[in-house]
């Protein structure tokens, strides 16, 4: 989970990365501290001006009187989402390269394919499997798949807090509608910012595609959705790698 804060406000923000964090900077930005426009990405300038704590004093702030508000999204689309937009395409762009990837995802390709450099070919089961191999191996996970609240092993007794508001990211503007009334800020709701967006000769398959290597889909003009990804046995991982953010966002799916 990422942070952003307001001391005067008393307002702590709670948010992760594939669950809409880019949108939901922009909102920080523009509601709560009422600067239209800022030179740059709002996430990027709100972690330069200090807008972030460590999320144990930002569970403090939560439990003490400040007020919370928790942006969250349903564990299977968000992994599904961190594995397209991280190993299969970019802002249309096919991802076919190692040289491509980013930093961190270059990391947990290593995982399956030591030493790995040229083209880049992963299922989203080798994926699910790597993500579990570095749990299993006791590694900290990069933030785009680790799970949205800190693991119990990290919390060392550190309850969760009780939101006072959430924003799931499947009902984004009619949850963010009410917070923005419920704090009295100003009524902007932003629009989605940096969606996934494939090049546009590709074309969605109605067949499960889950073991399938990015290289074998691209060459296919695959349009790659989550109803191809997911299968009784693909949401069995799923369950056991975010079983804790299931249960705690379990409530707030009702």
């Amino acid at each position: 989970v990422q942070l952003m804060f307001v001391m005067n406000g008393k307002l702590v923000v709670f948010y992760s990365p594939k669950a809409a964090c880019t949108t939901v900077a922009a909102w920080f930005v523009r509601n709560v501290l009422r600067i239209r426009e800022v030179g740059m990405a709002p996430r990027i300038w709100s972690n330069n001006k200090g807008y972030r704590c460590p999320w144990k004093q930002a569970y403090t702030f939560a439990q003490k009187n400040y007020k919370s508000i928790l942006f969250t999204r349903r564990p299977t689309s968000r992994i599904v989402s961190a594995f397209i937009s991280k190993f299969y395409v970019y802002k249309r762009r096919p991802l076919l390269h190692y040289v491509q990837l980013e930093k961190f995802s270059q990391k947990l390709l290593n995982v399956v394919y030591p030493g790995k450099s040229g083209g880049v070919s992963l299922s989203f089961v080798q994926f699910l499997d790597a993500i579990q191999a570095e749990l299993d191996r006791g590694k900290r996970l990069n933030t785009h798949w680790n799970s949205q609240f800190p693991r119990k092993n990290e919390r060392k007794g550190k309850s969760i807090p009780d939101f006072n508001y959430v924003v799931r990211q499947e009902n984004f503007d009619q949850d963010l509608a009410l917070v923005n009334q419920a704090l009295n800020i100003n009524d902007y709701l932003p629009k989605q910012i940096n969606p996934t967006k494939f090049p546009p000769h590709y074309s969605g398959a109605d067949a499960f595609l889950g073991d399938i290597g990015t290289l074998q889909l691209h060459a296919q003009n695959i349009l790659l959705k989550a109803d191809n990804l997911i299968n009784d046995e693909i949401q069995r991982k799923i369950n056991r790698i975010y079983q804790e953010d299931y249960n705690i966002l379990d409530r707030y799916y009702q």
